[in-house]
């Protein structure tokens, strides 16, 4: 019985601490993840950049950019690496889709 009553006023605790001014709902934060990833897919669709280029472009560093690309390989995506006119792009293997513009969303501040 006691252990159920520790339990219950632990997570009230958890559940009901203050938030901080700066902190983000684990949903927001999936939300913000995924829109970074769709803008990544729809330039690497676009074939022409490479990942300093995304980086730019989505206002996030080069690390981030090559954990969206694994991660988009991880969902089923065939992205690789090609040099076109001398340098290095991402491109989907077997598709010519061009992006529209989700880059808005993408988590630019």
């Amino acid at each position: 019985m006691l252990a159920i009553a520790v339990s219950v006023v632990y997570h009230l605790l958890i559940d009901f601490r203050p938030q901080r001014k700066n902190d983000v709902s684990h949903y927001q934060r999936a939300i913000e993840i995924q829109q970074r990833l769709e803008a990544v897919l729809e330039l690497v669709a676009a074939e022409q950049y490479s990942t300093p280029q995304i980086a730019c472009e989505i206002d996030v560093s080069t690390a981030t950019v090559s954990r969206c690309i694994d991660a988009l390989r991880k969902q089923g995506h065939s992205i690789e690496s090609v040099k076109i006119d001398g340098q290095w792009c991402y491109r989907l293997h077997g598709s010519s889709q061009k992006g529209s513009s989700k880059l808005a969303k993408a988590g630019k501040s």
